[in-house]
């Protein structure tokens, strides 16, 4: 069994056995910067909820995961920026740079990067290392994660 296999059994095993709070759980830790598999947890939460009502469900699930595993993440960004502000590895100007481009592209960066896999995962550290106010950071993760959490129930 290689890591990919294992982390989807971890998405199919949530999931199989929770239901829509494993979608819900899965969500959390997939956003959280765990690479689970989103494009396994929610169809997997459709097919195991079997009806529309489900699936209403598994996208309100999925993105009320996603949003709670994105403040996670924000939080992770807040800490590094207290951490690593002016720091051997990153220096001033370069801090200052980026802080100036997500400042500028930051809302459009957490909408659409909620809808690429893999930056999707990852978008909330620098979110919250950059300070983009937590209500703005919460509307985009909102409606990114349920632009992407919709299509996929359909799938299921």
């Amino acid at each position: 069994m290689n890591v990919i296999t294992g982390l989807a059994g971890i998405a199919a095993g949530l999931v199989s056995h929770l239901g829509t709070a494993g979608v819900l759980m899965g969500m959390i830790l997939e956003s959280a910067g765990v690479p689970l598999s989103s494009e396994v947890i929610v169809p997997l939460g459709v097919l195991a909820s079997n009806d529309v009502q489900g699936a209403g469900a598994v996208v309100t699930a999925g993105t009320i995961g996603n949003v709670i595993g994105s403040w996670i993440g924000y939080g992770v960004g807040v800490a590094i920026r207290r951490g690593w502000r002016g720091g051997r590895w990153l220096r001033r100007p370069h801090w200052e740079a980026a802080e100036r481009w997500f400042n500028r592209y930051g809302d459009r960066a957490v909408l659409l990067g909620r809808l690429v896999p893999t930056v999707r995962t990852y978008i909330s550290f620098p979110a919250g290392a950059a300070s983009m106010p937590a209500g703005r950071f919460t509307v985009y993760t909102a409606i990114g994660s349920l632009i992407w959490c919709a299509p996929l129930a359909t799938t299921g």
